[in-house]
Order: C-alpha cells, then structure tokens, then sequence
C-alpha cells in the first residue's frame, strides 16, 4: 500500500473514486452525486494542483485508488489557524485493513507541518461508528453534533462536529 498526495494528473481517478463513494455511501458526504457530477474534470484538476495547505492524499494498492482523504486550510486570516478533514473514504476491499488510519495519519502529519495550524476540524455523520472511533482514536474529540444536518434519501441525518488540537 502507498499513499500520496494527488497531482493533477489524477483528476480523472479521483473524480470517478469520488463518485464511486457518493453512489455506494452517500450518508457519509454532504456533497451528492450529482452536484459532484455536474463539476468537470478541469475543475478537480484545479483543484488538485493547489498549495501546500490544501491537499488530497490517495491509498493506492499497485496503481488502483482504494481510500482517499482531503485537507484545507481556512483561507480567511482570522481562521487560517484551522484545517479541515474532508472526503475521507476507503473502498470496501479495504476497510478494517488499515488503510483509513494510515491516510488519517499522513494528512494529520502534513498539516502540522503548516506553521499556522493549530488545530483540525472534521464532520462525520454520527451513524457512521467506525469512522467516529477511528477519529476519537487518532485523538479527535467531539465539540457537538448538528441534529439534522443532511437530508439523504429521505433520511434526516445528525452530524458529529469533531477536533484535534495541535
């Protein structure tokens, strides 16, 4: 298993990945399908060539993608002290391998090395109990939950607002 960060010439790898997440666990993201779809690949490419405070981690086994997580620096000055979690996800080959904890780890590792990071910030749908302990044992604790935060397939979902001090 290698982990890397993803350049632009992975946009079409990831813009698929990611749309393979949406479709099988579309409880797990608060972007949907077809919001996701309707963003052309220049974007995701743009997007991918971004500084060094904003980046997409890929787990890949030979050359196929199997679990990716994304990070982002808060750009506005009074809040570049804080760095966001998002995207995290791990194909089901691979779950309980690992995997998610290795990627949770770089991205954790590469953000403190930003020097106005203090602390990161993730959301995680409080359904979702493996990924919710995986963060508790990486450190993360949980500051409150949204009740109702995202509507899917008919469901009305709460989302747990988590934390990691530097």
């Amino acid at each position: 298993m290698r982990i890397r960060r993803l350049g632009a010439s992975d946009a079409h790898a990831f813009r698929d990945f990611r749309a393979h997440a949406l479709k099988v666990a579309p409880e797990a993201f608060g972007e949907a399908l077809e919001e996701h779809l309707r963003q052309p690949v220049e974007t995701t490419a743009s997007r991918l060539r971004e500084g060094d405070s904003n980046f997409v981690l890929g787990a890949f086994e030979g050359a196929r993608l199997c679990g990716t997580v994304g990070f982002y620096q808060d750009p506005r000055i009074k809040r570049r002290q804080k760095g966001w979690i998002w995207g995290m996800f791990v194909d089901e080959p691979w779950r309980g391998s690992g995997v998610g904890r290795r990627l949770l780890e770089e991205a954790i590792s590469r953000a403190r090395e930003l020097p106005e990071i203090r602390q990161i910030q993730l959301s995680v749908v409080a359904t979702q109990t493996a990924a919710r302990r995986l963060y508790s044992s990486l450190g993360f604790k949980s500051w409150g939950v949204e009740p109702r935060a995202l509507f899917v397939d008919g469901r009305l979902l709460d989302e747990e607002h988590m934390v990691l001090k530097l």
